[in-house]
């Protein structure tokens, strides 16, 4: 199901199957295709559902595989990559248990995560739209939710 797998992990463990099905066959097609940017997205749904199958080290992997292409090749070509961010910077956060550098990581990510929202949100002129493009969105409400939450750790 290309652009068309769930954006959010499933809310049953009946539903993770299929989930995980659509996100492969997405990733699987979209690598035949060459779309290689677009691998992204699926990448972060499976490891969206990962964590919600409590397999926290497959989820990394997964985190891993996106970050090392976001580190190459940047945002650019991606669906949502706001969404892809936030997912990393969640599960990053959520493994680290205690670990300097991986927290590090996640910071950065996030730091990148907020930063991009942020050049997007400059070019939106009208403020009412502005700021249902910061609010209304979800994935941007919540990076800005974690990133105050982080300035507040600090």
């Amino acid at each position: 199901m290309v652009g068309g797998a769930a954006r959010e992990a499933p809310d049953g463990p009946g539903e993770h199957e299929a989930v995980v099905k659509a996100y492969d066959d997405a990733l699987r097609l979209r690598r035949e295709l060459g779309q290689n940017a677009l691998v992204v997205d699926d990448l972060a749904g499976l490891a969206r559902v990962a964590v919600a199958q409590g397999q926290r080290g497959r989820a990394l992997e997964l985190v891993n595989e996106i970050v090392t292409w976001l580190e190459a090749n940047g945002s650019g070509g991606i669906d949502d990559p706001l969404q892809a961010y936030l997912t990393c910077y969640r599960i990053l956060r959520s493994t680290a248990d205690g670990d300097a550098p991986a927290m590090g990581r996640a910071r950065a990510i996030l730091s990148t995560a907020h930063a991009d929202l942020l050049e997007q949100a400059d070019r939106v002129r009208d403020p009412a739209l502005r700021r249902s493009f910061l609010e209304g969105v979800a994935a941007n409400r919540e990076i800005l939710a974690e990133w105050e939450a982080q300035e507040i750790r600090s």
